[in-house]
Parts: C-alpha cells; sequence; structure tokens
C-alpha cells in the first residue's frame, strides 16, 4: 500500500466525520481531488438531498479554476452511486464526464441498487479503477449503513450512565444525577446522530425526561421514540409534548424482532436505547446491542445493587459473560467515558 494514497484515502475518512448530525438512511462519505500529488479541492456528504461528496469535490475544483480531471485522481471512501432511486442524480456518469485518470474506491456500497455497479460502470468508460484502499478503516464509519442495507436492520446503541461500582441507580431506584452535566450535554450530541431513542416505561414513569435534543444545531431525522413496556398516563408525560402520538411507538413484543421491525415497519434506521438495567441487560444477553457508549460517575453507590446491569443473569461461568472491548475511551468532565462496538458488519462482496 502506498503511503501517499493511504494519506489521501485517510483525509477522505476525515471529511466523511465533520457533520456532527446524523446522515442515515445515507452513508458518511468525503472525497478528494488530487493532482500531481497535491489536494486540489475537497467535498463531503452532508446529508439527504445534498450534494454527495464526490459532487461538492468537482464543484469546489471548479469554483477554483481547475479543469484538468482527466489528469487527476479521485479519492472516495465509498463507491459511487449509479442508480436514480433518490433525491440527487447519480454520481457515476458525472465523473464518466469528466474523465478522471484513477479512481480510489475504500469500499464496494451494500445498497441493493449499488453493489459493484457504479465500480463498474466507471471502469467500462475507460477510467481505472481501485478499491480496496483503508477499506475497514472506512466500513467502521458506516457500520449502521452497512447493518441497514445488508440485512435490513436497526442499528442499536446503547447510552449507560454508571457508578464505579457498576449501579444505574441506589437501591431506592435514585439515579439524578450519576453522571456530571459534561456527560449529559454529551447525550445530546449522540442523540443527533440517530433517528430514534428507545427508553423503558419505568423510566419515563418514574423520571418523565424530556428526551429532546437541547443543542443549536438538531439533526432533522430525530423524530420518533420508542417506549419498552406501556408507561401508564403517558398523555400526561413530557415527552407526549415533545414527540406527539404519531411518533411514539410502543414496543410490546418479542425483543428478539426489535431490528428487523423497527427498520422495515417504522423506518429506523439507528435506535439510541437510554433506558434503566432490566432493558439494558436484556438487550446485552440477546446480543441486539451493536454499539455501547458508557458513562461512569459519581464515585461508589454500595447497597445491594438492585439496579445493576446483569444483576438477573444466571451465567454459568466466565466464558459466557457478554463480551466487550472498548474501541476508545477518555475522560468527559469529571466522568470516564467507553465507546466501543459489540457487533462488526462488513460488506466483502466476492466480485471485487
Amino acid at each position: 500500500m502506498s503511503l501517499e494514497r493511504a494519506s489521501f484515502m485517510q483525509a477522505c475518512l476525515e471529511l466523511a466525520q465533520i457533520p456532527d448530525h446524523g446522515l442515515l438512511p445515507n452513508p458518511r462519505v468525503g472525497a478528494i481531488i488530487v493532482y500531481q500529488s497535491k489536494i486540489i479541492a475537497e467535498g463531503f456528504h452532508r446529508g439527504p438531498g445534498t450534494p454527495h461528496a464526490e459532487i461538492a469535490a468537482i464543484r469546489n475544483a471548479e469554483k477554483k479554476g481547475f479543469r484538468k480531471f482527466s489528469q487527476s485522481d479521485l479519492y472516495v471512501n465509498l463507491e459511487p452511486c449509479c442508480h436514480l432511486n433518490k433525491r440527487t442524480p447519480p454520481c457515476a456518469p458525472q465523473l464518466i464526464e469528466k474523465a478522471f485518470k484513477n479512481i480510489f474506491i475504500a469500499h464496494l456500497d451494500p445498497h441493493p441498487l449499488v453493489r459493484g455497479n457504479g465500480r463498474d460502470q466507471l471502469r467500462k468508460s475507460g477510467i481505472k479503477v481501485s478499491v480496496g484502499l483503508l477499506n475497514e478503516a472506512a466500513q467502521d464509519l458506516n457500520q449502521a449503513f452497512i447493518k441497514n442495507q445488508t440485512r435490513s436492520e436497526t442499528y442499536i446503541t446503547m447510552k449507560l450512565a454508571l457508578s464505579f461500582d457498576g449501579k444505574m441507580a441506589n437501591d431506592s431506584g435514585q439515579s439524578q444525577w450519576i453522571t456530571s452535566e459534561a456527560s449529559r450535554s454529551f447525550v445530546h450530541q449522540l442523540r443527533n446522530q440517530t433517528t430514534a431513542i428507545g427508553v423503558g416505561s419505568r423510566t419515563i414513569e418514574i423520571d418523565d425526561p424530556r428526551l429532546s435534543i437541547r443543542l443549536r444545531q438538531k439533526s432533522e431525522k430525530f423524530s420518533k421514540l420508542v417506549i419498552f413496556g406501556r408507561p401508564k398516563d403517558l398523555k400526561s408525560k413530557k415527552v407526549w409534548k415533545v414527540f406527539g402520538p404519531g411518533r411514539i411507538i410502543i414496543w410490546d413484543e418479542k425483543i428478539e424482532k426489535l431490528p428487523r421491525r423497527l427498520y422495515e415497519d417504522h423506518g429506523i434506521y439507528q435506535l439510541l436505547v437510554e433506558g434503566g438495567p432490566k432493558l439494558a441487560s436484556s438487550l446485552l444477553l440477546k446480543g441486539l446491542a451493536d454499539e455501547l457508549h458508557l458513562f461512569y460517575g459519581r464515585g461508589f453507590i454500595g447497597g445491594k445493587g438492585r439496579f445493576s446491569l446483569g444483576r438477573d443473569w444466571t451465567l454459568k461461568s466466565l466464558a459466557d459473560s457478554v463480551s466487550f472491548q472498548p474501541q476508545s475511551a477518555g475522560l468527559i468532565g469529571p466522568d470516564l467515558y467507553a465507546n466501543g462496538r459489540l457487533n462488526v458488519y462488513r460488506y466483502h462482496p466476492k466480485n471485487r
């Protein structure tokens, strides 16, 4: 692998991460145009209905008066699209029109209407196309999108606020607040990157949260609330005013059906679960949680641990434990934050 080429693709990945809001059902994509080993222009996708990264890069290059596309290389972390089933024109024909010398793609698009077709169109036009540069890093960036497209299921993330001895509340049920204001502010950023929030009925009844996003710029895609169970007096709760009846989903079916039903029946691409220990423990034990955001604060609560994670599990040995290895960790204010994936999704078609 050329270090120079890898650095250019890494630049695409960094561009793709610029939007601080959710883009689903679209992926995160960045693109750069390179001429004589220099980056001429860059672009990234800002969300549904906006130009794709490749087109944004071309437009930025043209604004600078650049026209030597046939002597340039294009780097992009996802295969250029080639279908009409969306709000913007397909990218592949526009790239062919510019007659790029080389196009480097990190990985093929798992969307059923693409899946190598964009690459094939580009190659048939005479453009040299290479696939696989920083493949896994690029797929890591779009885990929810890949799960959506390959499994037709909702990507489930889970936020847990824990004391350092693993309690989500003291024995009387008091949980406000285990973590600091800094951590709670960060949770609003997580909400802004998802398409729905999930919470247990007990949390609605006891804490009566708003579950809103208190940020200046909010994602338009944050639209639904999934409540596990049927809370009493729901119409009197704050979430009823925030979401309204049309955007609240009551889930009282088997938890195993959750990822497929939310995706197919409700159009939820990513769910952020902020439930209590019972709901969180169930999702973890069933292997349904794809990613964890753990916030440790307050110190040591002690007690019998009535509200501890996994309290009702009956695992016979350490080998049966739910495996988790954080990909990142650090401090948020006085709290410890750890983030990591429980499930990893890959798209590796045989014909590359």
